[in-house]
């Protein structure tokens, strides 16, 4: 069996926000808009998830999935830049991903996979074809 990922990236446009006391009062009311991020489409998926880090166990819920992270909603606040190991429960099997926190909102926490072989690409790639078949049949 071979899977294959098409790159589609949506540019997104981010405020910036002018340095305290670097700007005169006119120039800090322009127009900051001025950062492009691009970023890997998000596929809705709802599962259980476990985080196991060097500060603990974090049980959450994902809540969307692309090809370099996932988003999830812990049970209780979590530290960026935490690193460990993701695992869930697949239909065919447990997944285990290295990954790192990159934002936290909240309780909700964007990870960044930290893949490092062709095996944790393929279990990134039986995340997407999971949220990818479950929003097909909602």
């Amino acid at each position: 069996m071979s899977l294959s990922m098409t790159y589609t990236f949506v540019p997104t446009v981010t405020p910036v926000e002018p340095l305290a006391g670097s700007f005169s009062p006119a120039s800090s009311r322009q127009n900051t808009f001025n950062v492009c991020e691009l970023r890997a489409p998000r596929f809705c998926l709802e599962l259980p998830v476990r985080f196991f880090s060097s500060e603990g166990v974090f049980v959450g819920d994902c809540i969307n999935v692309s090809e370099s992270g996932v988003l999830v909603a812990f049970d209780q606040p979590i530290d960026v830049w935490l690193e460990g190991q993701l695992t869930a429960t697949l239909p065919d099997g447990n997944i285990s991903l290295k990954a790192r926190v990159a934002r936290v909102d909240g309780r909700n926490a964007g990870l960044s996979f930290r893949l490092q072989c062709e095996a944790e690409k393929l279990d990134v790639q039986k995340l997407l074809s999971l949220a990818k078949r479950e929003e097909q049949q909602a």
